[in-house]
């Protein structure tokens, strides 16, 4: 997985994601299945916030076969 997320970012961007961090930092080799991601995002008033992937984190996500849960605005997790 690293090698590829690497191929695809490498000197496109100054910063990235925390998504795209986790798969270039690499993924267990195990089961997909078995992989969950978990994205929360709270504000500076300790309110939790929507942190929904982009559209390109969400394509990274799915081509792995990771499962990712993210909060919304107010209290939910989707």
């Amino acid at each position: 997985y690293k090698q590829a997320v690497l191929a695809q970012h490498r000197n496109k961007w100054r910063s990235r994601h925390a998504e795209i961090d986790v798969l270039m930092k690499g993924i267990p080799q195990t089961n997909k299945e078995e992989i969950v991601m978990i994205v929360v995002r709270i504000d500076q008033e300790e309110n939790v916030r929507n942190s929904k992937p982009c559209r390109r984190c969400q394509a990274n996500l799915i081509r792995y076969g990771i499962r990712v849960y993210y909060s919304t605005d107010g209290l939910t997790i989707d």
